[in-house]
């Protein structure tokens, strides 16, 4: 399949603000393989998921997403059922999706990737709430303690990388209680 229209979801939020930046380069990389990109960026958590269920049913070849796990669960929420692929170029601060499918984490690698159409099918999960709400998951569905560490992680800003990962689990041990 030829790729001729990218359209990219930057999450501004994803590795504190670096998602759009990645969106921005990869946009570059792409429109220097004569490949049109548009890039969309939602106010909010509801418009980013109108926007992309619209893109996902537009005219696009591929969704891209440049954000981090959470950017990816909700592309994958709006766009289910679309055919559309999507594509994952890792701006999020742990980037475990990518991590767990060897999507290169460098922008550009993970550009050639979406270039080289590499495709692969992916198991999805839904999890089931008390109040009829439901979700869909891709890697892991998180509560209780790791989500915790995820959201004390998040807010750190230091140190960069998967270790803040191991700093939060640390601190949330100490302040666990039975």
């Amino acid at each position: 399949m030829t790729i001729r229209h990218v359209t990219i979801v930057a999450s501004p939020y994803a590795r504190h603000g670096a998602g759009l930046h990645v969106a921005q380069d990869a946009a570059g990389l792409l429109k220097a393989q004569n490949v049109a990109v548009d890039i969309i960026v939602g106010e909010d958590m509801a418009d980013a998921a109108d926007l992309v269920g619209k893109a996902a049913r537009g005219d696009t070849d591929v969704l891209a997403i440049a954000g981090g796990d959470g950017t990816i669960r909700l592309a994958v929420e709006a766009s289910i059922g679309s055919g559309k692929p999507l594509a994952v170029i890792p701006a999020g601060s742990g980037n475990d999706f990518a991590r767990n499918l060897h999507i290169p984490l460098d922008t550009a690698e993970a550009v050639q990737v979406i270039l080289d159409g590499h495709r692969r099918p992916v198991d999805l999960g839904r999890v089931s709430f008390p109040d009829g709400r439901t979700a869909l998951f891709a890697t892991v569905a998180a509560t209780g303690f790791d989500a915790a560490v995820t959201a004390r992680a998040i807010d750190m800003r230091r140190p960069r990388g998967q270790s803040r990962y191991t700093i939060a689990a640390l601190f949330e041990l100490i302040a666990l209680r039975s």
